[in-house]
């Protein structure tokens, strides 16, 4: 935490395979490519506050097996490439205070046992239909302070565990109709 760490590579790590939690947290690392992590049993991973504005798919590959938290708040990033979260342990993803503005069909295919996800403060303007198809048990999704102007059952479509969904402070001025026919478990809005 708070070094000058500007890049992560295979060999930095690899005398600490069995390492299970990782804070890098405030560090001027800019991007993750393919080779960054060596296989290790990292459960918790924290990269927030960095300059990332890279992640190439297969970045987390080699730790997708253990690896059940995930934080990239407060760095670059303004695109999240198909399958790069491909993380079928991870149960907690955040990517607060990012740059992101579209989040495409299927972003996040893979992630089977994610239950929170929180992407406040991007500036979202368009969730893509299927944007977060795959995510079936996913509890929570927070999205407060972006620009969504709607909510459909195009985004919603596969969140069947959903219980909470915040989307306060954006711009949202419809819901459809039909938007809630995918969330029959949503208990908080």
């Amino acid at each position: 935490v708070h070094n000058r760490i500007s890049e992560l590579s295979m060999h930095h790590l690899q005398p600490y395979v069995s390492l299970e939690t990782l804070d890098l947290t405030s560090n001027w690392i800019s991007e993750l490519r393919v080779g960054s992590f060596p296989y290790m049993q990292l459960k918790y991973l924290n990269l927030s506050n960095n300059k990332i504005s890279v992640l190439e798919p297969g970045c987390f590959e080699n730790i997708s097996s253990t690896l059940l938290v995930l934080k990239l708040n407060r760095n670059r990033l303004a695109v999240l490439p198909p399958k790069v979260f491909r993380l079928p342990q991870l149960q907690f993803l955040e990517m607060k205070r990012n740059k992101i503005k579209i989040v495409d069909s299927l972003t996040f295919k893979g992630m089977d046992s994610l239950k929170s996800l929180k992407m406040q403060r991007n500036g979202i303007t368009k969730l893509m239909d299927g944007a977060f198809f795959g995510l079936n048990n996913m509890e929570e999704l927070e999205l407060e302070h972006n620009n969504l102007t709607e909510v459909n059952k195009g985004w919603l479509y596969g969140l069947r565990m959903l219980r909470i969904l915040r989307v306060s402070q954006n711009a949202v001025c419809i819901i459809r109709p039909d938007a809630w026919e995918f969330c029959q478990k949503l208990e908080e809005l």
